[in-house]
């Protein structure tokens, strides 16, 4: 029997030859010379030797081989196989059953059988029907992970996410190296919203799989979540920076394609948009998705033909769809409004070259200058028409028309000085009555305005107040006022007033925006969450949408959520020994991990649980320590009035070349509330502002097992009051005492009472950024006679601390930090006590009994989850 025919086995040879396998050609022009004698067994030898480096050749040899011998049943299953592999499941499935009816004893034939009809019936868009046949394979072949793969794929095609999942781990857990088993995992977890999950199990995949090609797309995937991620906190420069990166790697990833489109778009960088687009829909030329939003590009920049073109387009590829009907709605709006505004544009265009060229003759035309002030105007262009305006009025200045537009272009530029004094003339030049009062209105706004922006609160407050007695629907004074009482920290007022804007503009964002914030500030957050939704609800721009989401999920955590974070700090400490007798410097860091989980009970009481332990390590001294801190607290808010109350275990325990333990026991207790007192800056001036007030008391048993002289019981009670003192500073105030007194006997030099008094300021720089600094100053009287003094005298010491310090949060969920901290201490009885490397943690629990000087910088990062 002969497959080939003399003419197509050369033409097949010179193919070969002309793509420069000659080794191929070598075996086809002997195939072609002898095929009269070749025999099939021939034919299966020259498909083993290509099939590895010339598939599609080989195959033809072996089933050239099959059709000369089909008693072959071991080929039939080899050809079969490769079928298979190749993607051709009819064929396959042909050649499996063919083997099956001569008898073949493949093992596992029937299973391959009944896989492959269950991918062809997948292929059809019999989900259903398949998804069965994969549960049944499943049942009776357990062990086989590819047949677990497919099930997981059919119910990830039918939405049934929680099968899903579990037959894809499944596969993982027989197989660990099946790439596609955790790419599609990591769809499943998108697809219900889950990112945590899916970046966890994208992230294994690049550890577990050793496939370049996957661990690539993992890698691509990686980059899209954090990148929609960023999206969703507002940062859309970190994540165009981020999806370019990606572009490079993937140029024709249609996902990292789409969200670079949509990333330009929010960025308003429309040109590099539309390059997005068009390369889109070279990949999908009949996505009418991707042409709605070109149509909108060209309309948007004033290219109407070419708009009109992709209408049509879609219109002819989508005919009696829904994306038809909005191409059709759009193509519509075009006609009607876009060909007469282009009109009416080009009308005004030559009016405002006319005039322009006019000015150049005449540089006090005052009809040019009034018609380009006009044009500018009603463009839009505020700042271009104001120049042109106020050269008019000085020409005219008896214009009240012209002066009152001008009052009104400088109140629209926050300009509000200038637009106070315009105001002002125009009610002096008024002819009538209800103009000045009119008039009069705006000049009492404009200076409400000027006096806020001056952080003139007070007097800002009261104009606001003026002209609300006079029309009390103006939306603008209660806005201004709910800014003012805001910043007062007067919530409730605040409150009412962006109310009283919601139900004269209920599509106000800003007003429910800042409702919202406030319901947070007061710890409503039912009905902060309430007003986010309502905005959402609204459809606003995606970069607000992004805000509110970010907002809602957050405020949705404070009632019942988790909070964990992971955070590494390094620092030089120049004098850990504290002691300047016999300095000891060392290099240390910290790795934390802090968990907690908070949830408000129906009476309001909130619980919180957390737990941080922290690896310790002293670089120089080549010792460790692992350090625990767990917290339970209760807090609850009456009224203006916080308090909480709760309990800390904490532990020190060395590791690899220590066994030190130590732990403490403290009880604690906390209020907040904010009353109105002096201002710290000048109590005596007679005003008075909100002020944050906090007072704490804590009880602390602390036990040192190998070094009994610094275990201790420590009473601290303490507050504090922090004001604004500008819109972006805070300055704080406060006092503590101290009682400390020691355990056992041996430890009675460390037993001391003090007092310290502390102040600090808070500026934030910028959004973001954060510098703050801390002095303060404590006094420790000793209780006892020193035992270095032969118990004839007590010590008394001073210390002075300074700390300056900086946060930038890099993005939502990673803050970066540094601060310098120095430390000074004097005592009378200057020799004492000095620190092994071993003390050095429980030492510096206890106050030092040395003279010392110490510095330490530190930095570090604060990864949020």
């Amino acid at each position: 029997m002969m497959l080939f025919r003399r003419p197509i086995l050369t033409m097949l040879l010179a193919s070969i030859v002309g793509c420069g396998a000659w080794h191929l050609a070598r075996a086809s022009a002997e195939v072609v010379e002898g095929q009269a004698g070749i025999t099939p067994e021939r034919l299966h030898e020259l498909y083993l030797e290509y099939r590895g480096s010339e598939t599609p050749a080989a195959v033809q040899y072996l089933r050239s081989a099959v059709e000369m011998a089909p008693e072959k049943t071991a080929w039939l299953v080899e050809l079969a196989e490769e079928y298979e592999k190749s993607g051709r499941l009819e064929d396959a499935l042909s050649f499996y059953r063919v083997a099956g009816e001569k008898g073949t004893k493949e093992e596992g034939l029937g299973k391959k059988i009944d896989y492959i009809e269950a991918t062809l019936l997948a292929r059809q868009g019999r989900i259903e029907e398949a998804r069965r046949r994969f549960a049944d394979l499943v049942e009776r072949f357990p062990g086989d992970a590819l047949l677990v793969y497919s099930l997981g794929v059919a119910n990830l095609i039918s939405r049934q996410y929680r099968q899903a999942e579990e037959a894809f781990k499944r596969v993982i857990a027989m197989d660990p190296a099946y790439a596609n088993a955790y790419l599609n995992l990591a769809t499943v977890y998108e697809r219900q919203g889950d990112l945590e999950h899916a970046v966890e199990v994208l992230r294994n995949l690049t550890e577990q799989v050793n496939d370049t090609v996957a661990v690539q797309e993992a890698e691509i995937r990686l980059g899209l979540i954090e990148a929609k991620l960023l999206l969703d906190e507002g940062n859309l420069r970190e994540a165009d920076d981020l999806v370019e990166d990606l572009l490079r790697v993937a140029p024709d990833n249609v996902a990292v394609l789409s969200l670079a489109a949509d990333i330009q778009q929010g960025l308003g960088e429309v040109v590099a948009e539309e390059e997005l687009r068009k390369a889109l829909l070279r990949i999908q030329p009949d996505n009418p998705l991707i042409m709605l939003r070109l149509a909108e590009i060209y309309r948007d920049t004033g290219r109407a033909r070419e708009a009109h073109a992709m209408l049509e387009r879609i219109r002819e590829k989508s005919a009696g769809s829904r994306f038809a009907r909005q191409a059709e709605m759009l193509e519509r709006e075009l006609l009607a409004g876009e060909q007469g505004e282009g009109l009416r544009e080009a009308i005004e265009n030559e009016k405002l070259e006319k005039a322009l060229q006019a000015l150049e003759k005449d540089p006090s035309d005052f009809d040019a200058l009034w018609e380009v002030s006009r044009i500018k105007v009603r463009r839009g262009a505020y700042g271009e028409a104001v120049p042109y305006l106020e050269r008019a009025l000085k020409i005219r200045p008896d214009n009240l028309q012209g002066r009152a537009v001008l009052a009104s272009l400088y109140d629209q530029l926050g300009e509000f000085d200038k637009a106070v004094d315009a105001y002002a003339i125009t009610v002096a030049q008024a002819r009538d009555e209800k103009t000045a009062r009119e008039l009069a209105d705006q000049l009492v706004l404009a200076n409400a305005k000027r006096l806020f922006a001056n952080d003139d609160l007070a007097r800002a407050a009261s104009e606001f107040e003026r002209v609300l007695a006079r029309d009390p629907d103006n939306a603008l004074a209660h806005f201004y006022l709910g800014l003012i009482y805001s910043r007062r920290q007067e919530l409730t007022r605040a409150a009412d007033q962006y109310k009283e804007v919601l139900r004269l503009l209920p599509s106000h964002v800003g007003a429910r925006l800042n409702l919202a914030s406030s319901f947070e500030r007061m710890n409503r957050e039912e009905d902060a969450i309430g007003e986010y939704r309502k905005i959402l609800q609204s459809n606003p721009p995606p970069d607000l949408a992004d805000e509110v989401r970010e907002r809602l999920r957050m405020t949705e955590r404070r009632l019942h959520g988790l909070v964990a974070s992971l955070g590494y700090l390094m620092s030089y400490d120049d004098n850990t020994s504290l002691s300047d007798e016999r300095k000891v410097d060392d290099y240390r860091s910290n790795l934390s991990f802090f968990l907690s989980f908070q949830h408000r009970l129906a009476n309001g009481i909130r619980l919180r649980l957390s737990t941080m332990p922290t690896y310790e390590v002293y670089h120089e001294g080549q010792f460790d320590f692992l350090n625990t801190s767990s917290t339970i607290s209760a807090t609850y808010m009456p009224g203006r009035i916080t308090l909480v109350g709760g309990y800390t275990y904490r532990t020190s325990m060395g590791l690899l070349t220590s066994n030190r333990f130590s732990r403490s026991n403290m009880y604690f207790a906390e209020f907040f509330s904010r009353v109105k007192l002096p201002r710290l800056i000048s109590p005596f001036a007679g005003e008075r502002i909100y002020s944050g007030i906090t007072g704490n008391l804590s009880y602390t048993d602390f036990e040192a097992d190998d070094s009994p002289f610094f275990s201790s019981y420590t009473t601290v009670a303490g507050v504090n009051v922090r004001q604004a003192v500008l819109a972006d500073l805070d300055m704080s105030l406060g006092y503590s005492y101290v009682i400390n007194d020691n355990k056992e006997l041996i430890g009675s030099d460390y037993a001391y009472r003090s007092h310290g008094i502390s102040g600090g300021l808070d500026w934030n720089v910028a959004p973001g950024f954060v510098v703050n600094l801390d002095l303060r100053y404590s006094r420790l009287d000793y209780q006892h006679r020193d035992s270095f003094s032969r118990f004839t005298r007590k010590r008394r010491n001073a210390r002075y601390n300074a700390v300056l310090g900086g946060s930038y949060r890099l993005r939502r969920d990673i803050v970066l930090f540094s601060n310098v901290s120095w430390t000074r201490n004097r005592s009378n009885l200057p020799v004492g006590f000095i620190l092994t490397p071993e003390d050095i943690v429980e030492g510096q629990q206890s106050s030092s009994l040395s003279d010392y000087d110490r510095l330490v910088y530190s930095a570090g990062i604060n990864v949020f989850f």
